[in-house]
């Protein structure tokens, strides 16, 4: 282990209790909706949360009905879904010491149901990678994102009408292009 990564994950272990303090101050007080086993919070500027919670309840009940056990799985390890206006660049990303998926406004605006289950699989996979004890870090974060993918489309061959997203995942993991 190069000392780069044994110093970013000293900082993180020193800066976590912080990142949550500021992570549970931000939403604690935020307007907020249940989706089945999810709690959803909007920090968008639009504040429609109802159209968020509609997407999650519609994915959730598709993953529900059509593979018990991988929505099990997502339950287990997401427990809240925050809509954000002003998150990074990724559509969404998990954090694991919330047990929260953060999602860009913009990531929401034109996906159907099975795009936000895939994207829930994606996100909880990343979470129960965090569960066994593994860190990502720049030598296995494109092997974990691989994972994430095969995790994905896993999800969508099981979704009817996914044929067309299932079909872009599968060129993208055969492309190599998983960054």
């Amino acid at each position: 282990m190069s000392l780069s990564v044994v110093v970013k994950n000293a900082l993180y272990l020193v800066f976590r209790p912080v990142v949550w303090v500021l992570f549970y101050l931000l939403v604690w007080r935020q307007p907020r909706a249940s989706v089945g086993p999810f709690d959803v919070i909007a920090l968008s500027d639009s504040d429609d949360i109802a159209m968020h919670v509609a997407k999650f309840g519609e994915a959730a009940d598709l993953l529900r009905e059509l593979d018990p056990a991988r929505f099990r799985r997502i339950v287990d390890t997401i427990r809240l879904i925050v809509v954000d206006d002003h998150a990074r660049s990724f559509d969404a990303q998990y954090y694991h010491f919330a047990r929260a998926m953060v999602v860009r406004t913009d990531a929401l605006k034109l996906c159907y149901p099975q795009a936000v289950a895939a994207l829930l699989a994606h996100e909880a996979t990343h979470g129960r990678v965090a569960d066994m004890g593994i860190w990502e870090h720049y030598g296995i974060s494109q092997r974990v994102e691989r994972l994430c993918l095969r995790n994905e489309i896993w999800c969508l061959e099981k979704l009817p009408g996914a044929e067309a997203l299932l079909q872009t995942k599968k060129d993208r993991l055969a492309r190599d292009d998983v960054m």
